[in-house]
């Protein structure tokens, strides 16, 4: 039947025992192109459809799926963290919904004060990326509050960023409802944040209720202060 043209092998079907490929490859098409373009994000078996369809699902349990050794089945959690970053912002700043239009509202109520005017610009215009900047700092928060569950830093880190991940893609859906009123934008934000961090952590690390509740509030308090802090250096550098 001939050698699979991937990998070289002796074909014994319709497909390569080795690698997978159909043993049935021609000339490239345009139509074939376009298919392969769009086949792997909107496949209902894909990768990425499973894991967006389970971290909207079970955010913790997909997180405990994912670290106990079912890899191939999910988007691994930086690659997915990444990819969602940089599409909510290419989304917020194609129309103008968290930069300027957010740090005009802000400062409007902070009247003059340079410092912190200049913070709150510097915090709308930079916002994803300071998370991302403090993401470490969070995933080693949590670790730290949930110590008890066993988990690793890296396990942790892993949850924190499919979580945060896909925090990122539920942002884009309300950056589209909300993209004439930034004060609902910002808090159906603060909500679905708090929310879907207690459930996820509520289910990844087996605690009560009140204790991941009362964890999960005194972790994100240290990482937006991490973030403020990160702010106000780079501001005050600014400045003088």
């Amino acid at each position: 039947m001939g050698a699979c043209l991937n990998c070289n092998q002796p074909l014994t079907g319709k497909y390569c025992a080795n690698c997978g490929q159909s043993g049935n490859v021609g000339r490239l098409t345009t139509p074939q192109l376009l298919s392969d373009a769009f086949a792997h994000w909107f496949n209902f078996d894909s990768q990425v459809f499973r894991t967006v369809k389970q971290l909207t699902l079970n955010p913790g349990g997909t997180s405990l799926s994912y670290i106990t050794g079912q890899r191939v089945s999910y988007v691994p959690p930086f690659r997915y963290f990444l990819v969602n970053l940089a599409l909510l912002i290419l989304l917020q700043r194609s129309i103008g919904l968290g930069v300027e239009s957010i740090s005009q509202e802000w400062t409007d109520s902070l009247g003059h004060q340079a410092i912190q005017t200049e913070m709150v610009r510097f915090l709308s215009s930079y916002q994803n990326l300071l998370i991302a900047a403090a993401l470490p700092f969070f995933a080693a928060c949590v670790w730290i509050f949930f110590r008890r569950s066993g988990h690793t830093y890296a396990e942790v880190m892993a949850c924190v960023l499919y979580v945060m991940g896909h925090l990122f893609l539920l942002n884009m859906v309300l950056v589209l409802i909300f993209r004439t009123h930034i004060s609902g934008y910002v808090a159906a934000r603060s909500a679905l944040q708090a929310i879907f961090y207690v459930w996820a952590f509520r289910k990844f690390f087996q605690q009560s209720m009140f204790a991941t509740v009362i964890k999960s509030i005194l972790a994100l308090a240290a990482y937006f202060a991490s973030i403020t802090l990160i702010a106000v250096v780079v501001v005050v550098a600014i400045i003088l």
